[in-house]
């Protein structure tokens, strides 16, 4: 027990001293880790946020049927790995990447609705665009990727936008 004190003890004083050691703090939205407590947009108005391994962002817009929802994701700084999926009303999984890890080849599906575009590489803007088949909220979750040899979880400073077109 002494033991994971001092061990905890000394990560924490290593987050403090060192920052960019892979300790990372939350930002101004949390919680909002999950569909119930995703962080609205408002379409146009970007955002800055941080994403960790651990601690996905959630975030929603209201779509009319008819349109597309376009989420657009910028990095900012630290690690550019990030894993998304894509909910519609109802709970439907519209968009889900495939791979956990970072390094492999971006954009493979696991789960992936008709008319669904994922774009973006590393360094660059990625963009999902949505059909909105039904009226309601259409939710993008972001979560860092694990990385092989994590000491500590990766995190993700990156700015999110979101329109209807």
């Amino acid at each position: 027990m002494t033991r994971t004190i001092r061990t905890a003890a000394v990560i924490c004083g290593l987050c403090l001293l060192v920052p960019l050691a892979g300790c990372r703090y939350n930002d101004k939205f949390e919680p909002n880790d999950t569909y119930e407590t995703a962080t609205p947009l408002i379409s146009g108005i970007e955002v800055a946020a941080t994403v960790g391994q651990d601690n996905p962002d959630v975030f929603s817009i209201e779509a009319p049927a008819g349109t597309t929802a376009v989420f657009r994701l910028r990095p900012l700084a630290h690690e550019d790995c990030p894993q998304f999926t894509v909910m519609g009303p109802g709970e439907k999984t519209l968009y889900q990447d495939k791979q956990a890890f970072c390094g492999a080849p971006p954009w493979l599906a696991q789960t992936k609705a008709d008319g669904v575009v994922v774009s973006g590489t590393k360094g660059s803007v990625y963009e999902l665009r949505v059909p909105a088949a039904e009226a309601g909220r259409y939710f993008l979750k972001v979560q860092e990727r694990k990385q092989a040899d994590n000491v500590f979880s990766f995190s993700l400073d990156y700015s999110v936008t979101a329109r209807i077109e």
